[in-house]
């Protein structure tokens, strides 16, 4: 690199300061982001027992409703609530496998590039800047992640401990007092959409579904540092805060455009995912009115939620392929409404997570009659 180079000192500051050799994903960077972000900077106190004590009486009640709905027996083994940056970190463990495949897909086709000199700019970048890049980007998800998550698997995404139930009362509250809800009301309705997830995710064979998917998914990517190089040239070398915000950008090195593999796979898990929230969304919908005369309130603030993209939806989108947008919600709706106008008895919808075969396919998300033809529910 010239020495008239204007960011040669930036990348050379960074060089000493992470180090080249941190791997594929800089761990250390991912964590430091991570509870900087979800902390916003201060250390964050225990849970009250208040919300420690309402979560557990409303987790238990939504368990017992969830049971006698669906027919299925639901482990729980702990009922729990965590602060910001417990969930964080948490979390960050919990996705190690297929961020760790992620990175391993991105450095894997870097040192394969037999193209980019060795004393080109962009080879430099590939050797220290790779792994603090994605560091970055994956603890400032996870981090923002944690300032809007109600629960542990708001998003499916496979964890190891499915009989555990998460909830982070600080989220849920600032929610419910901006909406005007009663906290207990809401927090009753998370835990009803929280116990439901779980008696999905703890049949192994969805589990097994939903980690496949996302691997396959994050092993696809290619790097693009075409994308990188064009974030890093308008920048005005004067200014190093402009930096950060280049780096961030998800394009910058996973590129714009899905590989054909992943958008073969992506197609799998879009249907998948319909499936699991417009199942969801039925059982909720339905038990919860029951439980609470402000329901259907809270069942239209709670969509309109989690429809509005936030920076860190759009980063999981972006890594996992797990979308959780208008249309794949729409989808999942329209796929449980057409099963429950084609069957007599609603209950032949929990053979949906029956085994692996019972899994509708993108097809058949669109086609409900398809589903129900092939596993012979008779209309």
């Amino acid at each position: 690199m010239s020495s008239d180079d204007p960011f040669q000192n930036i990348f050379g500051d960074l060089a000493r300061l992470l180090g080249k050799n941190s791997g594929p994903l800089n761990w250390d960077v991912a964590k430091q982001v991570t509870a900087l972000i979800a902390g916003e900077g201060e250390n964050e106190p225990n849970v009250e027992p208040v919300d420690r004590i309402r979560v557990e009486e409303v987790t238990h009640v939504a368990q017992l409703h969830v049971e006698r709905f669906t027919g299925n027996t639901v482990n729980i083994r702990s009922i729990e609530t965590t602060n910001h940056i417990n969930w964080a970190l948490k979390a960050l463990d919990d996705f190690k496998e297929p961020l760790e495949k992620l990175a391993a897909s991105i450095g894997s086709a870097t040192q394969s590039d037999d193209d980019v000199d060795e004393d080109n700019q962009m080879k430099e970048i590939e050797g220290f800047l790779t792994p603090v890049l994605l560091g970055m980007q994956v603890g400032g998800m996870v981090g923002h992640l944690s300032r809007r998550t109600f629960a542990q698997f708001d998003l499916p995404i496979p964890r190891t401990d499915t009989d555990h139930a998460v909830l982070v009362p600080a989220n849920i509250n600032a929610f419910a007092d901006d909406w005007t809800i009663p906290r207990e009301e809401l927090t009753l309705y998370v835990a009803l959409e929280e116990v439901t997830r779980m008696s999905i995710l703890q049949r192994p064979h969805v589990s097994k579904r939903f980690r496949d998917l996302i691997t396959q998914y994050v092993s696809g990517f290619r790097p693009d540092f075409s994308n990188l190089q064009d974030s890093l040239s308008g920048l005005d070398a004067s200014d190093p805060s402009q930096l950060p915000v280049a780096l961030t950008n998800p394009n910058a090195i996973l590129g714009s455009i899905e590989t054909p593999e992943q958008q073969h796979t992506l197609a799998q898990l879009n249907a998948l995912m319909a499936a699991f929230v417009g199942y969801v969304d039925n059982v909720v919908e339905t038990i919860a009115p029951q439980l609470s005369h402000i329901a259907p309130a809270i069942a239209e603030a709670t969509k309109r939620r989690r429809v509005e993209e936030s920076e860190a939806s759009r980063l999981v989108e972006r890594l996992f392929g797990i979308e959780a947008n208008q249309a794949v919600f729409d989808r999942g709706h329209a796929f449980i409404n057409g099963l429950k106008e084609r069957i007599e008895h609603t209950g032949e919808i929990e053979k949906l997570w029956l085994s692996d075969r019972e899994i509708p396919t993108p097809n058949e998300i669109d086609a409900p009659g398809l589903w129900l033809a092939r596993i012979e529910i008779v209309d």
